[in-house]
């Protein structure tokens, strides 16, 4: 378990709002919680059955917080998988429901991955591929749709 006090934009101490965070895992599953004085509570848990993981988690409304509720799984078949994801989330406005579908698969010597699903009211998609270039550099492409706007981008993702 991990106590400490909040710091200020400068980094310094300023002596607000405590937070406590405790973690426990035994084998395959792990369960965390956290709260700051004034502010909400977070409560996740992830379990993992072979190739299957299934994860939720919970945010409580508190001190300019959103609401949120989340719960996802995912099957790796190693070169491939697909995973789902549904989180709810209400800060004040009527509640919105979030999801997708994901997928990947290992090809050419890369990874394609894609989504479908819905965020804040707008449909949403994307696609990439990711390329390794070896020593921990990948050139990754991609492209995404939320609602009517569309987005590309290119770049190398370094891993140390």
């Amino acid at each position: 378990m991990t106590r400490f006090n909040g710091t200020g934009a400068t980094g310094a101490n300023t002596g607000g709002q405590q937070t406590v965070h405790a973690r426990y895992s035994a084998g395959a599953w792990e369960a965390a919680l956290s709260t700051e004085r004034g502010r909400g509570v977070e409560i996740g848990a992830r379990a993992r059955f072979d190739a299957i993981t299934v994860a939720a988690g919970y945010q409580s409304a508190r001190g300019g917080t959103a609401r949120v509720a989340t719960a996802s799984a995912h099957y790796n078949a190693g070169d491939w998988g697909v995973a789902v994801l549904v989180a709810r989330i209400a800060d004040g406005a009527p509640a919105v429901n979030n999801g997708s579908i994901s997928a990947h698969v290992a090809l050419g010597g890369g990874d394609l991955y894609g989504y479908v699903g819905r965020t804040a009211g707008s449909n949403a998609l994307g696609i990439s591929y990711a390329y390794g270039l070896g020593g921990g550099a990948r050139v990754v492409a991609g492209g995404e749709r939320v609602g009517g706007r569309n987005t590309a981008s290119i770049g190398v993702v370094f891993r140390f």
